[in-house]
């Protein structure tokens, strides 16, 4: 005689009280979802479900696993991000950086009430490449998607094939998402965005007068969202390169 875990995956991030882990207010279940039951004494993996139309899921735990410490891990596709989880009564730990939830299995239980609660990830997209002739300004539009309410906050990078020649770059936001810096926009460093509040951003870049023909020119803008009310950050990263052409 084994043993039984159900549990529930879900959208914790603001329809209900967010981030707690709990499946309560009007939180939107996940269909599909991989959740996992492994042996951490090797990574074996003992069973799999996937999340149903409820958000649900079920495992059996075999009667060989009494008294032994198991983990429990919540596999998701690249929309999510995890940002809470319930032990229900399993009465382990949940680990945020592994979602996962570590526990000792005991035959003849029903463990209920387990939850791992995820949001939408923030997206930062595309990646750009222009040519330009040396003394010219180059742009390029971007766009940040926040996931979840948080604050995103910019660190600029750049590098060239050539170090005879100083390029020079700076990140505008477009308040308008026209694709045109206006008198009334301004350098960005970092903004709180509402839950999918999408911030238009240009790059522009100066090609120097001296920059030597097929010159390439990278400049990196990462971005560090932090999700308002928990200590989850993710950095995204996009690449804009410039090749110096007639």
């Amino acid at each position: 005689k084994g043993s039984k875990l159900t549990g529930i995956s879900f959208l914790d991030d603001g329809n209900g009280t967010s981030y707690n882990g709990i499946y309560d207010g009007q939180e939107k279940v996940i269909e599909g979802n991989k959740v996992q039951l492994i042996n951490p004494n090797g990574g074996h993996i003992i069973n799999e479900a996937i999340t149903n139309g409820s958000g649900k899921f079920t495992l059996w735990i075999p009667h060989i696993y009494n008294n032994h410490a198991l983990l429990l891990k919540e596999v998701k596709n690249s929309t999510y991000l995890n940002v809470s989880g319930n032990v229900g009564t399993t009465t382990g730990i949940y680990s945020l950086i592994n979602d996962n939830i570590l526990f000792t299995s005991t035959s003849g239980n029903t463990y209920t009430e387990i939850g791992f609660g995820n949001a939408f990830i923030s997206t930062f997209s595309p990646n750009g490449q222009q040519q330009a002739i040396p003394g010219m300004s180059v742009f390029y539009q971007h766009t940040f998607t926040a996931g979840s309410e948080g604050t995103v906050e910019f660190t600029l990078n750049s590098s060239s094939s050539s170090d005879a020649s100083t390029w020079s770059q700076i990140l505008y936001e477009d308040k308008n998402c026209n694709g045109t810096i206006e008198p009334d926009e301004s350098q960005i460093e970092q903004k709180y965005l509402e839950k999918g509040e999408k911030l238009c951003l240009i790059a522009k870049i100066f090609t120097p007068a001296q920059a030597s023909y097929s010159e390439l020119h990278t400049f990196t803008i990462n971005a560090e969202f932090t999700l308002t009310g928990i200590s989850v950050e993710n950095i995204f990263s996009v690449n804009d390169v410039t090749e110096v052409g007639d």
